[in-house]
């Protein structure tokens, strides 16, 4: 399996005529709190999503975040 980061991707479908519109990091919070049982609380884990949400498309966040999702047009 090979890695890429998104800045990679990005270079590679502009290469391709599909240049990116949007970059959204995905789990960028979740991933790092290592209480797993916390997560399942109803409470906390609303909070999170909203977090989650907040930040998904705004740097630092989008880049240290687990997953990443690009959105492009052709």
């Amino acid at each position: 399996m090979t890695l890429y980061t998104a800045e990679e991707i990005v270079r590679h479908l502009a290469d391709l005529g599909c240049p990116t519109v949007s970059h959204y990091g995905i789990r960028g919070f979740c991933d790092y709190i290592p209480d797993d049982e916390r997560k399942h609380a109803p409470e906390f884990y609303a909070e999170l999503e909203r977090l989650e949400l907040a930040v998904t498309d705004r740097a630092p966040y989008k880049h240290i975040a687990r997953l990443f999702q690009l959105i492009g047009t052709s």
